[in-house]
């Protein structure tokens, strides 16, 4: 392989594995990725590289297609719609973030990064409520995070089945905007 592709099949591999098994070792997540344990220390010489380097990537990569989801254009029904759409896919990346403390403890560094996604958010939320898309009593954090554990809680569901992955956006749109009352 590739450096760049080796580096790359590794941190995907940690992604989807440390969700399921925050404990795995180096060595699972070398086997995940199809490696060797030397190769996987070569680029990430400890458990914590590692994973501040799978963490940067799932935040560049969320910050990414948000900002592909143009967040100021049009109603914030329909960006949220965009963003279930673009975000779902991501959903390895959601859950690995809320592993656990493990992950926010890497450094500061990670915490802005991450923030600074939110920032982007609470602005839609805020734009929403404003418009009167979205309620005004419910706290923007809130809605926010909301948000992050649904696409984390979506992937769960269509690995497990429970629901297809064509319909997953849909769900969460629907659920985050009207709830699941009558």
């Amino acid at each position: 392989m590739v450096p760049d592709r080796t580096r790359q099949a590794i941190l995907d591999a940690a992604a989807a594995t440390l969700p399921t098994n925050s404990g795995a070792s180096l060595a699972d997540v070398a086997a995940a990725a199809g490696v060797g344990r030397t190769t996987v220390h070569r680029h990430f010489p400890t458990r914590e590289t590692l994973l501040t380097g799978v963490a940067v990537a799932a935040i560049d990569r969320i910050d990414d297609v948000i900002t592909g989801c143009r967040l100021e254009e049009g109603p914030a029904p329909d960006v949220l719609r965009r963003l279930a759409d673009a975000l779902v896919p991501l959903a390895h990346e959601f859950r690995f973030l809320d592993v656990g403390p493990e992950i926010w403890r890497l450094g500061g560094e990670l915490s802005r990064r991450w923030y600074r996604v939110v920032d982007r958010l609470e602005a839609l939320v805020e734009r929403g409520k404003r418009e009167g898309d979205l309620r005004p009593d419910i706290p923007t954090p809130w809605l926010v995070d909301l948000l992050s554990a649904a696409v984390g809680c979506a992937g769960e569901s269509i690995d497990d089945g429970r629901v297809a992955q064509a319909e997953a956006p849909r769900l969460l749109v629907e659920v985050l905007l009207r709830g699941a009352g009558r």
